[in-house]
């Protein structure tokens, strides 16, 4: 029995981690389209200045994403 609960504590666990993983990467996820859209809305009248900022924000984004190493 000490055993089973055991097993049944580590895939509850696991699941508990499964479930903080997906909730955080939602929250990035919408914090980096809100980022976006506010860029986009802010710079629309200049592309001078949109194309540099979008560029910049893509490489701070994939820096993030490949330090936090998802997959």
């Amino acid at each position: 029995m000490n055993r089973q609960n055991g097993k049944n504590y580590k895939c509850q666990s696991g699941y508990r981690e499964n479930k903080d993983k997906r909730k955080h990467f939602r929250i990035m996820f919408s914090m980096v389209i809100f980022l976006i859209c506010f860029v986009l809305i802010l710079f629309r009248a200049k592309p001078e200045v949109l194309i540099p900022v979008l560029t910049g924000l893509g490489g701070l984004i994939s820096g993030f994403v490949g330090g936090r190493g998802l997959k």
